[in-house]
């Protein structure tokens, strides 16, 4: 308090000492002269007053030492930070950035809680609460150059099934989905864009298509059985105003005769194909290219028409479990129309497997999904999938479902959907766990599954 009450006095005496200056100016020298002989009296009498106290003693004056260079200290280090020019926040995920932008990490995630009641003919009806996706992406880049790791507890397949050594994944366990490095070149005008890593390979619109931007709880059972999961390899990517176009290398892309993994985890040691190309192009009639990252148009967006279409191609490697020189063909096509406040999304699938020795077949399906805003925040939707995979087994070899639900829009980052679905027919080989069905027992049909799930991405 003595330290602070001479401080004050120490002020003052050089405020009244500068206003006598200012004041002698004006011709007022003896007051400002008499003022400060008063000052210095009274500063006398002070000094006088606390010296036997041991006023601002050594140990006092090191005290003041070390809080002087520990605020310095804090300051330098503020300065330091500031002058760095670092950026953070948050713009469509959380982001720090180095000042000129050749370094940066976007953090992005994606929960998926959800509830499902399952019924089955001639079984119990079971129920429960699981969480189908915790997912968190890295993203970013270094310097020219993007890249992207992404990882999630809960099953990347549509199916808990081990093939080509992907050991079976329970919703517990932590899977890496995508991880990948990638870079754009200008050529005249147009973009060409390079990939390599692990990635959804490009063929059906629906699984390229992320999980949170789905207009139903889950994808369709028809592209859980067509999908091409995760691929391993490179990709090169063409776009421009109105066109795009990707084609892929890979170690093997899903197909129904794998179960849908593609080369999912695999490496040199382990690919199940001698090769594997893949390529899907896209027409943009009008909207834009990001109105099509997802499948509701909502009221206010702008109208958009694209149409798809894509292929594959692959031959297994001798030994696998298809059979010698088993060849893999495929083709699809589609067309999402967004109308501002409703939207209508078509997609067929055609595949040919061949097969030295034991012929052929070909499976086939389609898919015809539309979506309409009641409200601008509450979005109703219907959506059928038909699939026949052209093997012996009667019904149990076709699909079809029914789909119907509402979505609410909680705000831009959550979402809660509830919807029903029915199956015409033995769902057999189309069975998905992870999408909240299950077998069927022999000549049975009607399952249905009731599902709600809330969702929160940031």
């Amino acid at each position: 308090m003595r330290l602070n009450r001479t401080v004050g006095l120490l002020a003052g005496t050089t405020a009244l000492s500068l206003g006598g200056i200012c004041a002698a100016n004006g011709g007022a020298d003896n007051d400002a002269l008499a003022q400060i002989a008063e000052l210095k009296r009274e500063l006398a009498e002070m000094k006088a007053k606390n010296s036997g106290e041991g006023w601002l003693t050594e140990q006092r004056a090191e005290q003041i030492r070390g809080v002087v260079q520990d605020v310095l200290a804090d300051a330098e280090t503020r300065s330091s930070f500031q002058s760095s020019g670092a950026t953070a926040g948050y713009n469509n995920g959380f982001f720090i950035s180095s000042p000129d932008g050749n370094f940066s990490l976007k953090v992005n995630g994606l929960v998926q809680a959800r509830w499902i009641l399952n019924s089955a003919k001639d079984q119990n009806t079971q129920w429960g609460f699981d969480v189908r996706r915790a997912r968190l992406t890295f993203s970013g880049n270094v310097s020219d150059f993007r890249y992207e790791v992404q990882g999630q507890w809960g099953s990347p397949l549509g199916v808990e099934n081990g093939l080509f050594g992907v050991p079976t994944s329970g919703p517990n366990e932590f899977n890496l989905l995508n991880a990948y490095v990638e870079r754009d070149f200008d050529l005249g005008g147009n973009t060409l864009t390079v990939t390599a890593g692990q990635f959804k390979a490009p063929f059906l619109r629906e699984w390229l298509v992320d999980a949170g931007d789905l207009m139903a709880v889950d994808y369709s059972l028809l592209t859980y059985y067509f999908y091409q999961g995760y691929s391993v390899g490179v990709m090169a990517g063409m776009s421009s105003d109105d066109f795009r176009v990707n084609v892929a290398f890979t170690n093997g892309v899903g197909t129904p005769q794998d179960l849908g993994i593609g080369s999912y985890g695999s490496g040199w040691n382990s690919n199940p194909t001698q090769y594997s190309f893949a390529g899907r192009a896209e027409y943009k009639m009008s909207g834009n290219w990001a109105d099509f990252d997802n499948f509701s148009s909502r009221r206010g967006e702008a109208e958009g028409l694209m149409i798809g279409v894509g292929g594959l191609f692959q031959k297994y490697n001798t030994g696998f479990s298809l059979g010698n020189r088993a060849m893999v063909t495929g083709v699809t096509a589609d067309v999402t129309w967004n109308f501002g406040g409703a939207s209508i999304f078509a997609a067929l699938v055609y595949e040919n497997l061949s097969t030295e020795g034991a012929g052929s077949n070909q499976p086939w399906g389609f898919m015809v999904q539309g979506g309409y805003f009641v409200t601008d925040d509450v979005e109703i939707f219907a959506r059928y999938d038909y699939a026949n995979a052209d093997v012996p087994g009667g019904d149990v070899t076709k699909l079809s479902v029914i789909t119907a639900g509402a979505n609410y829009f909680l705000s831009d980052n959550a979402k809660f959907t509830a919807d029903f679905g029915f199956s015409l027919n033995e769902l057999g080989l189309f069975t998905s766990s992870s999408a909240g069905y299950r077998a069927d027992l022999p000549d049975t049909d009607g399952q249905f599954a009731l599902r709600a799930q809330l969702q929160l991405t940031f």
